[in-house]
């Protein structure tokens, strides 16, 4: 999956954030609300039949956010869109905290994550291309190589001990 930091965004799936403690002053999460499929609590996931091409993440409430609660619903959201086969996204999310685009972009490249070698027939994610309106190359550059390593860390630990030992890794 490509994380590509963009001035201007293309029109493809958006995903935006909805705090608890906001208003809810769009026509689409005035619609969501009213549906009560959108009360921005934690995690919470919704489409609006309004603009279907706008998937919402619930942040829980603005003064209990954090950089790991941010990471858990950016996640959420990822897998979500997963399950929808989307195949390219735009996101703001990064902007809703100081310094978070390199939290955003690690979460949705983790969630990303399957394990895979032993399986016949693999099933690749469907989202190839995430834009962030962003200019910050290095803290996407740093994500990248924070969430391979991690990467290599889970494929160490799902790979069977009849195959990982010690001459396997010294190969590695």
């Amino acid at each position: 999956m490509k994380i590509l930091p963009r001035t201007k965004l293309p029109d493809v799936t958006q995903v935006l954030g909805q705090f608890e403690d906001d208003s809810f002053d769009t026509d689409e999460t005035i619609f969501l609300k009213k549906q009560e499929r959108m009360e921005g609590k934690f995690c919470q996931l919704a489409t609006s039949g309004l603009r279907p091409d706008r998937v919402y993440v619930g942040l829980g409430k603005r003064a209990e956010l954090t950089h790991e609660r941010l990471r858990k619903a950016v996640a959420a959201a990822h897998k979500a869109l997963m399950k929808l086969k989307v195949k390219e996204y735009r996101t703001n999310l990064h902007t809703v905290l100081d310094d978070a685009v390199e939290t955003v972009a690690e979460a949705m490249l983790l969630s990303d994550y399957t394990f895979e070698h032993y399986k016949a027939e693999k099933k690749p994610s469907t989202i190839k291309t995430v834009y962030m309106e962003t200019a910050d190359k290095k803290a996407l550059a740093r994500a990248r190589v924070k969430a391979d390593a991690t990467c290599y860390a889970r494929d160490l630990i799902n790979t069977p001990p009849n195959i990982l030992y010690p001459a396997y890794m010294v190969k590695e």
